[in-house]
């Protein structure tokens, strides 16, 4: 579930960025990086984020854990 948000968070920010390009060549550039984000490594759409921002980590409590492991596709798989 964060990851569907982040990335669906990051294409809108380039999506919107994408309707004010004019090159072909930064265009073309532009949408090989949201074919990455739609279907790359998510490490990789963090990855530019890195030391740009400290703003941008949050420090989570634990009903705000406990909310992202209740909603996780994974919450009702038993431990082997």
């Amino acid at each position: 579930m964060f990851e569907s948000v982040v990335r669906d968070q990051v294409l809108s920010e380039v999506e919107d960025e994408m309707t004010r390009l004019r090159h072909a060549v930064i265009i073309q550039i532009v949408e090989g990086a949201v074919q990455e984000i739609e279907h790359g490594s998510f490490y990789r759409v963090l990855e530019v984020f890195k030391g740009r921002d400290a703003g941008l980590v949050e420090e989570l409590t634990l009903p705000q854990l406990k909310s992202l492991s209740e909603n996780s596709p994974l919450a009702d798989v038993s431990p082997c």
